[in-house]
């Protein structure tokens, strides 16, 4: 399912679900998408801040490699938890010496809470 705001051509503005992307694209192409306060079958789609894709797109390897983005998240975790320096609460003056070249730069980390 995706959701889409839409705004007719009297500028209400409106939400629509459709199950995917083509579906949307093949009910506005067919005229079945009408404003629910006026009735106009005249819309266009709003791009609000919080708008994505919501289809798979090219070059995507998290898909592909991880089952779910909770895997994922926890692979991530996992990786940062052995290549990271745990500086615990010296993060910020660690990081500002290593930005000064006062100390060598390396990869570091705050205590990961779990």
């Amino acid at each position: 399912m995706i959701s889409v705001d839409l705004e007719c051509e009297n500028k209400h503005r409106f939400e629509g679900e459709f199950k995917n992307s083509s579906s949307y694209k093949n009910q506005l192409e067919n005229g079945m998408i009408a404003c629910p306060v006026c009735g106009s079958m005249e819309s266009r789609r709003l791009y609000t801040g919080c708008s994505f894709q919501a289809g798979p797109t090219a070059g995507t390897s998290i898909d592909r490699k991880y089952s779910s983005i909770f895997e994922a998240l926890r692979s991530f975790n996992n990786f940062v938890r052995k290549n990271f320096e745990n500086v615990g609460d010296g993060f910020t003056e660690k990081a500002r010496a290593m930005h000064y070249d006062i100390e060598e730069k390396k990869y570091i980390r705050k205590r990961i809470k779990q």
